[in-house]
């Protein structure tokens, strides 16, 4: 190929733009009238020391050049409430928070070990219990709720560290730390497409400007630049003298005279190192070290002329290719080029914190979430049906019992209000539920927000920190700013689901009735709570279905939130992304099934349903769409005492499919048709006669004289470790369900 003669013009540098000269360029309110005769004179000297805390803030794009003084002071004043919003929303997380929260316990935890090793040996850095350090680790965590998206990524603290040193200011620092990141922040993106879009362009460059320097590194596996990947990721940082970078820095973000100008800084260095590179044959891992050795010995003033040299001799290169043009940001001409290098960078492994290892620097994404997760079903070993005993299908009948009254409430508690006789309570529940003038209270113990043993004196002091953290954990979302959100896709895709799930929740029901119903807006910010309570599991379709009679029932927005939160530890694995916990509920019940009623789950097996996965709905906001808001909270209270025991929901299904099987086996019902007839029972179940059946179920499976250790595991039993072969027949198919759970018809 061509290549430009290697012969650069020398450009001197100039001196550094003065207080005088910055003044000048400014009107008398303030305003940079000439911003480009600005930027050239800090290309040509840089900036001189004494008013650099005042240029960068222009050159980062913290500060606008048309702005005023006054308008600058607004401006200030604004940006400072905003970073302290945004640091109050991670300072405010607590550790419960933290534990539910991954991906960020995942930054917090790597920005501490990157901020105790930043620039240890400089004096303002160094020392234990350093202040500096401290205000490092603030800005670097701000910056994670900034742009969680980005969030935080090896590097960014190299890039942050000379920005404290000079400007002081955790404010001033925080927002020039987001003008350079939008800058490069390509540089840290998690498939790295930026990193080899940039080393790509350098190699096409130096294969231009160097050919010979850029042969002797593809003939040494080096033609792909990974060499170079430091000095690109952090923009030289590791290469130069804090006072020797901020002056290449100040340099490079006037983007002149190409807003690549960062790759040419790259040319330069490796030109003047050609020789040595060359004659002493350097391989792989010499290059590699040669160039990393000459950090902290590089010349800043010789390194800037000789860039700009080559971008002049590159620039008048008659032969100058559209490929080079782009580069470079010149007008291309629209010919067809082949001065591509012979080598396509390799693809080899870069660490996910932008760090080198070994050869390579690509890393391969595609295995990522690679498993196939099915939609819907279990799973099952595969044995033979006909092998199973069962039970004697006649069902003991369970009368209900009265509801808990106030008096028998009242009477269960001491003098100061602790509860005496927990499971005498749960029995009472489990019989006959809760009377209605004491559900606000008693489901607040069933749910985990109140404490059995607590008095009424510490009840009132739980309840006042329980508000303060739930307005604690509101604020964190409500403080967001549209850019936040902009830059927090799962945050922004979460918020979204909400706003469409809490408009089609109960609409029928005169509580969530009506336009611009407020009830409405509490649901949706007890669920945006909820997200930043626990957002590895955030919002999935069906919460709003938990949440709803809850709030009616509580009618206030924390007792609300502190219950649902306990509603969901007890059934949060129903919501999981994978849906491991459905479908082993789904195996459970099936299993059940074919003990307790054999010919109904032979006829479902046969009809393509023996997944049961026509029950997932019931399975998954435990009955609420089957139910009456009457209805369901008479059937939840007596399932939140785990009486008999904590999968009696199970044999809830169980009792209401004994009840249809007449019909789904004596019309034939096939796959389509149980399906239908299933979700048609919605709003048709008698919830006393159903309770009476479950438990019956239950007492004639416990009695059975073979009830295996599969049953008895389910069951809550002690085992006998005896070996069975009761598994169901048929392993459950693969159906199409939607993502949230619900089938589609």
């Amino acid at each position: 190929m061509k290549s430009v003669l290697i012969i650069y013009i020398v450009f001197s540098r100039g001196t550094p733009l003065s207080t005088e000269k910055w003044e000048g360029l400014q009107d008398t309110e303030g305003r940079v009238t000439e911003v480009e005769g600005v930027k050239q004179l800090i290309f040509r000297g840089g900036v001189a020391h004494s008013i650099r805390q005042s240029v960068w803030k222009y050159l980062l794009d913290y500060y606008p050049w048309h702005m005023t003084h006054a308008e600058l002071r607004a401006l200030t004043k604004k940006r400072t409430e905003e970073y302290f919003s945004m640091k109050l929303q991670w300072r405010s997380m607590t550790e419960g928070q933290e534990a539910r929260f991954s991906e960020y316990r995942d930054r917090k935890s790597l920005v501490e070990k990157d901020v105790n090793r930043t620039d240890r040996t400089h004096p303002f850095f160094a020392g234990d219990n350093n202040p500096n350090l401290v205000v490092l680790q603030d800005i670097l965590m701000t910056y994670v709720m900034y742009n969680f998206d980005l969030g935080y990524v090896q590097g960014m603290s190299d890039i942050l560290a000379p920005l404290l040193l000079l400007l002081g200011n955790e404010v001033d620092s925080f927002w020039c730390f987001v003008g350079f990141m939008d800058k490069i922040c390509t540089n840290f993106d998690m498939d790295q497409a930026g990193m080899k879009h940039q080393l790509l362009q350098l190699q096409q460059l130096l294969t231009f400007a160097s050919p010979a320097l850029a042969a002797h590194l593809a003939a040494k596996d080096s033609g792909n630049m990974y060499f170079c990947f430091r000095w690109l990721l952090v923009w030289f940082k590791r290469e130069f003298s804090h006072r020797d970078i901020m002056r290449l820095w100040e340099v490079l973000w006037t983007s002149l005279p190409c807003a690549n100008f960062h790759l040419l800084i790259c040319v330069a260095i490796l030109d003047a190192e050609k020789d040595v590179l060359i004659s002493k044959d350097y391989g792989f891992t010499e290059i590699l070290k040669h160039v990393n050795d000459l950090s902290m010995c590089l010349d800043v003033d010789k390194i800037l002329s000789t860039a700009e040299g080559i971008y002049h001799q590159v620039v008048s290169a008659p032969h100058l290719t559209d490929q080079i043009r782009i580069i470079l940001g010149l007008p291309t001409l629209n010919i067809s080029t082949s001065t591509h290098s012979s080598e396509e960078p390799t693809t080899s492994k870069v660490e996910a914190n932008g760090t080198v290892n070994g050869g390579a620097y690509t890393q391969d994404m595609d295995e990522v979430m690679t498993n196939r997760i099915d939609p819907c079903g279990c799973y099952a070993e595969e044995v033979v049906a006909k092998q199973m005993k069962s039970v004697l299908i006649i069902y003991i009948v369970f009368s209900r019992g009265t509801p808990l009254s106030t008096e028998k409430w009242e009477g269960l508690q001491d003098t100061e209000g602790r509860v005496t006789e927990v499971e005498g309570v749960k029995q009472l529940i489990f019989r006959g539920g809760v009377a209605h003038s004491i559900r606000q209270s008693v489901w607040k113990y069933l749910l985990d927000y109140y404490p059995w043993h607590m008095t009424h004196a510490e009840l009132r002091a739980l309840t006042k920190k329980r508000t303060e953290e739930y307005f604690s954990m509101k604020l964190q979302w409500r403080s967001m700013t549209e850019g936040q959100e902009a830059r927090f896709s799962e945050y922004r895709d979460r918020k979204s689901l909400v706003e469409k799930d809490v408009n089609r929740t109960d609409r029928t029901h005169p509580f969530f009735a009506g336009d611009n119903n407020p009830n409405l807006v509490v649901l949706q910010d007890i669920l945006m709570t909820y997200v930043m309570y626990n957002f590895d599991l955030g919002y999935v379709q069906g919460m709003s279905d938990i949440l709803a009679p809850l709030l009616l029932l509580l009618g206030n927005e924390v007792d609300s939130f502190w219950c649902f939160v306990g509603f969901m530890d007890k059934i949060c694995t129903n919501f999981d992304m994978d849906q491991a916990g459905m479908k082993h509920q789904l195996l459970q019940l099936q299993q059940l099934l074919t003990f307790a009623s054999p010919a109904l789950a032979a006829h479902l097996a046969a009809k393509d349903s023996g997944n049961m996965y026509f029950c997932f709905r019931w399975l998954l906001v435990w009955f609420k769409r089957e139910f009456s808001h009457r209805d369901i909270m008479r059937l939840w209270e007596v399932l939140w005492t785990s009486l008999p025991c904590a999968n009696f929901h199970l044999l809830i299904c169980v009792a209401i499919l004994d009840a249809e099987k007449d019909v789904l086996i004596s019309k034939d019902y096939g796959f389509t048709e149980i399906l239908k007839h299933v979700n048609d029972l919605s709003m048709c179940l008698d919830v006393d006669k159903i309770l009476s059946t479950a438990e019956g179920i239950y007492h004639q499976v416990v009695s059975a004289p073979h009830l295996t250790d599969q049953i008895r595991i389910i069951l809550g039993l002690p085992t006998l470790n005896i070996s069975t072969s009761t598994h169901s027949s048929e392993e459950p198919t693969t159906s199409k369900v939607e993502a949230n759970g619900y089938t589609r018809i």
